[in-house]
């Protein structure tokens, strides 16, 4: 489903969940993710991605935090955007 990567495809980057990512705060390293999910997605012939998440967590108790950008608005909205970026580019 491409959350972190194209990790049910053979020979994918298995990257970070996306809450590691986002304690990075390093928009272009999420940039880089989604291009490695883009790219390792379309050589696998998979036509969608489930990700990312961009919900903001705002549960502590929720058992899926680990697969958002965390409780900051602003910090999802950016590397989401980010990501959305990486997925988008090609080459």
């Amino acid at each position: 489903d491409s959350v972190h990567g194209a990790s049910y495809c053979r020979g994918a980057t298995l990257l970070p969940q996306q809450l590691g990512l986002a304690a990075s705060f390093d928009e272009s390293l999420a940039a880089a993710s989604g291009w490695i999910t883009g790219k390792d997605s379309r050589a696998a012939a998979t036509p969608w991605m489930f990700a990312p998440i961009l919900g903001v967590a705002s549960h502590p108790l929720w058992p899926r935090v680990y697969e958002t950008f965390g409780e900051d608005p602003l910090l999802v909205a950016r590397m989401g955007a980010a990501v959305v970026e990486g997925m988008q580019r090609r080459g």
